[in-house]
Order: structure tokens, then sequence, then C-alpha cells
């Protein structure tokens, strides 16, 4: 039984949507995992019959962040419920501006995000597992996978008779394009639907050859890289055309086009490696693209494949490695760590990072640079969590500082809730209103002028200092910290 905190909302609120015959529009994110997730989405209102009233955006301006060209798409549709998926729930801004046009929707991610569930408005339901796990609720899972689970969950409320393993292949490919653990009750259970399905979808069966089938190897070096070489050279059109498009005649065309387009990236690719140079700072490598700007290649092509180089030279060298790149506006970077390790709770609260926590992007001022590599000099050393956050610490024991916290709590805008960049010493000597919800307990205090609330999942006494992070999103919120 997977469990997420909102699936039962998320799901109702889907079925009412169908119900009531409302337009529907379904975002992916601009990678295999959200490609996937897209795909779910796109065969699940196939199979209830509600194709008519259902647009998918087409890809068209590469990023990992919801694309604001989408509310417009919506709007001149007159799209009434969205559905964004392995992205979003760090797009607080935009989900607002559908909002206010009387948008309602559901966000599917699994990406680190800042916010918690009750700072969305209200119309708008999220399941994340990154935040579900602040609840104790842990999911393994890549984006198409939440919506598996979702939208098979929807069919079988519905009635509707279909081959879950038909929806299962979706979900393995993109666990595995997305580096997610399968060592899970979850990942088995994928597997054994994949092996009894009665069907393959059309467009991942065009990229299966005789010999092959829906394995590790398939998914993580047949399918997903070639994939993810058009969204690098930012081919779209071949990927509306196969994926969201209705089938066409031109469908293997189509895939042999793609397949010389990732042999083409790989040739490209390794002459990159074979002429960039890196420097070791600390146990992480660094690598700059720059120097390859305006050569024979697209700038577009060196920007868009700091990943992929970062990828190749942390598993050639066994160590992590951060590629970066001028993308004309800032320093555009990439990190990778061969071993899977957490980096992105270290990173996150000292510049603008999000992803995965041993593969992610990340952007910063040209003016931060130097900074930036002592940055990355330090969290080569073990001691990076004291070095970096412990250290950062207001003391307000003599009063609370409202307008110094908002700003602090501005400052945090990119931090994972986990590693946030300040922290706040607050003596607590009166406790205005305490109660407790499932595991957390709350409190809330006054300075005489202004309330203010925070949550523990340990019991708080007064008189006594706590630690508190401040996150801003509507109103400023804090969370009790225990060493």
């Amino acid at each position: 039984m997977i469990y997420f905190r909102n699936q039962a909302d998320v799901i109702n609120s889907l079925r009412k949507a169908i119900k009531d015959g409302l337009n529907i529009a379904v975002y992916g994110d601009y990678d295999v995992d959200g490609l996937f997730s897209l795909m779910v989405f796109k065969d699940m209102f196939r199979f209830i019959r509600y194709r008519k009233k259902v647009y998918l955006y087409p890809y068209s301006n590469r990023t990992h962040k919801l694309d604001s060209n989408f509310l417009n798409f919506c709007l001149s549709r007159n799209v009434n419920f969205v559905v964004i998926c392995d992205t979003g729930s760090n797009d607080m801004d935009l989900l607002l501006k559908f909002s206010a046009y009387g948008i309602k929707g559901v966000v599917l991610d699994h990406h680190v995000s800042i916010f918690d569930y009750n700072d969305f408005p209200e119309s708008f339901l999220v399941i994340n597992t990154r935040i579900d796990e602040r609840f104790k609720i842990e999911n393994k899972m890549c984006g198409a996978a939440i919506s598996f689970v979702v939208a098979t969950e929807l069919l079988k409320q519905e009635n509707v008779v279909f081959d879950i393993g038909y929806f299962a292949t979706y979900a393995l490919i993109a666990m595995y394009a997305d580096s997610i653990v399968m060592h899970t009750d979850f990942a088995r259970y994928l597997h054994e639907l994949v092996e009894k399905r009665n069907d393959t979808p059309l467009c991942i069966d065009y990229f299966l050859e005789d010999y092959f089938s829906i394995t590790r190897r398939f998914a993580e070096y047949i399918i997903s890289p070639k994939i993810n070489a058009v969204f690098r050279r930012e081919q779209f059109s071949l990927i509306n055309r196969l994926f969201i498009d209705d089938e066409s005649n031109d469908s293997f065309m189509l895939v042999n086009q793609i397949k010389e387009l990732h042999e083409s990236t790989i040739s490209i690719v390794n002459t990159l490696l074979q002429k960039i140079s890196y420097e070791d700072l600390n146990g992480i490598l660094l690598a700059n693209l720059s120097l390859f700007l305006n050569s024979e290649y697209p700038n577009n092509f060196i920007v868009n494949h700091k990943g992929r180089i970062a990828n190749a030279i942390a598993s050639k060298e066994g160590k992590p490695c951060i590629c970066v790149c001028d993308t004309g506006k800032d320093i555009g970077g990439s990190f990778r760590d061969p071993q899977g390790r957490d980096y992105l709770q270290y990173f996150s609260p000292l510049i603008k990072a999000g992803g995965h926590p041993p593969a992610f992007g990340f952007s910063l001022p040209y003016v931060e640079w130097e900074r930036f590599k002592n940055i990355v000099k330090d969290i080569g050393k073990e001691n990076v969590k004291n070095t970096y956050v412990n250290h950062k610490l207001v003391d307000m024991s003599f009063g609370f500082d409202i307008l110094l916290a908002k700003q602090i709590a501005l400052e945090n805008e990119f931090a994972s809730s986990e590693f946030p960049t300040i922290y706040l010493k607050v003596k607590l000597n009166k406790i205005v209103e305490s109660f407790k919800y499932n595991k957390f307990s709350y409190l809330i205090w006054s300075d005489g002028i202004s309330s203010y609330w925070a949550n523990s999942d340990r019991k708080i006494y007064t008189p006594g200092f706590i630690i508190l992070y401040p996150y801003l999103q509507k109103n400023l919120k804090l969370s009790v910290v225990w060493d």
C-alpha cells in the first residue's frame, strides 16, 4: 500500500474535475521523469475516454521550473484545472497567479521544497515526497512513480479495466532514469508489474529491439540517454511529435532522428571531455565550460550539457564534480556525486540550488564566483555542517525582532528546510498557547505586540532557550531546531 499525506484529496479533486467536465491541462518537467509523468496522465485520460477536454503542454522552453508560458497556454484554452508533474512545488508565485485566475490543480513532485503543504494556495493540492518525509512518511519515488500511484488509483475508483503493468512501465523507467533507490518494496513491486504486463506503451516500444526488455540496462543506457539528448539539444519538436501528439505514421523516423541526435551528442561530449581541464578543491572537482563558448558548437549545447560533463568527470575520477558555464546572465552549474551522497543539503543554504541530493543544478551572480570557490573548498572538508550552518546564529534573547526575522527569512528563500541559512536563538519565557497535532507540538508566544508560532517534534519547556529557523512565504513562520 502506497500512501501520500494528500493522496485521497488529490485523487478526489481529479475525479471531481472529470465529473464536472472541466478543461484540464497537464504539464511535465523537461526530462525523462517529467515526460513519463505526463504520459501516465495522457494514457489515464485515454482510458477513461476524457481526451477531448485534456491539453498536454508541449515542450518549448527548457527549464526545470514551471514554465511561466504554461499560464498563457491554459488561459487561451479556457483551462479550469491543471496537473503539474515532477516540478512546481517551489513555484509559489506562479501557482498563486493560477489561483488568481480561478484555475485549480494538483502538483505531484519529489524535489526538495522550501514550502510546507499549508503554504500553498487552497486551490492547489500538493503531493511532494520530500515534504511527506517531514511527517515521517518516506517513499523513495520519482515524479512518474507518484503519477503512477495517483493515476492507477483513480482508474480503480472509476471502475475502469486497465493493465496496471502498462502504466508501471513508465514509472519503472523513470525511477532508473532519475537515479532513485531501487532496493525498496515499491521498486520490486514495479518490477513485478512490468514483468506481468500485457502491453507496452508504443512510445517506449519504439526504442525496444528484439534482444531488449524493460530492464535497468534498457532504462539507463538505451532510452533515457536518447530522450535526455533531445532535451539538452532543445529539439523539442521531436519529443512533442513522438510522445505528446497522437501517434503518427512517422514515429519510427522520429526515433531514428533521436538516435542520430544522441550519437552526435556523444561525439561532441567526448571531444569536450578530452579538452576540458578541472581543478581539485579539497576532493571536489571543478570544471569550467565557459572556455568552449563561441567555438564550433552552439552555445546552448555547451550550457545545457553541464550535467552530462560533470557526471562523466565524476564517474571517471570517482569524486564529486561541479561543472559551471557562463549562461550570459549568470553562472550556471551542475553537481554530480558518483557515490550518490546528499551534497544538496550543504549547498542549498548558501547558493540558489535545487534538484536531487547527489545531482542538482545551481546558479549564482558573477560577483559570487570567488566566494563560491571558497564554499566548495570548505564543503570538501568534513566539518562543513558546523562551518556553514551552526555558526550563523543570531541571538534574539533580549527581544524578538520581527523585522530582522523577516529579513533573515527572505535570505533563506532557497535553503532547504533541513539546512537553513541562519538560525535564531530565542529565550522563551512564556508560552501563550500550545497544542499537539499528530507527532508535532506547536506553540505560540508573544513579545507583547505580535504573536508568533513554531513547531517542534519534542515537548517545549519554559523558561529556556530554543533555536529557530525562519522561512517566509505568505507569512513569517518558524520551526524549532534541536541539536
